[in-house]
């Protein structure tokens, strides 16, 4: 057998055995038990996301059928690339308090009180001030690696609020 043949089937041996590795390691990737450690984490990508101006990253959290204060997702992308154009990012602020997660079936509730505005040395804005927000989740499974492997993630499909939040697109 010819050198460069033993390294084409030397490098194709590789590939099979990590392909195989992979399959077997993380062929079914559960999404974690939703309780309140678990809700702070999933937040805390949320208000980071918005403090980096990263619109992809904040709608990457909500499921493609979710209802956002009664808008759609594709409504909200367009709101929120619009608003956070407008606002200085580095002084956005987003606060939560009294956070509770309540297990529904494959699904869970996340309850907490937000303050949401704009914090520099010279003022304090807020636009919203201790507005409770409800968020329903559902675990949502997802094909990787060409269907080698699921994931599965917490998506919001429901946000409420117990005041009017008004999403405008223009």
């Amino acid at each position: 057998m010819r050198r460069s043949s033993k390294i084409i089937l030397t490098a194709a041996i590789i590939l099979l055995v990590s392909v195989v590795a992979m399959t077997l390691l993380y062929r079914d990737v559960s999404a974690p038990v939703m309780n309140p450690s678990e809700a702070e984490k999933f937040l805390k990508r949320g208000v980071s996301a918005l403090e980096r101006g990263d619109v992809d990253a904040v709608m990457e959290l909500f499921a493609t059928d979710a209802s956002i204060f009664k808008k759609r997702p594709d409504q909200l992308r367009r709101a929120l690339a619009r608003s956070l154009n407008e606002i200085d990012k580095s002084r956005f602020v987003v606060t939560w308090k009294d956070l509770s997660v309540i297990q529904r079936g494959q699904g869970a509730v996340i309850q907490a009180t937000i303050s949401l505005g704009e914090q520099s040395n010279e003022m304090n804005s807020i636009y919203y001030n201790d507005v409770r927000i409800r968020v329903t989740l559902e675990k949502v499974r997802s094909s990787e690696w060409f269907g080698l492997y699921s994931l599965e993630q917490w998506k919001i499909t429901d946000l409420t609020s117990d005041v009017e939040i008004e999403i405008s697109e223009n």
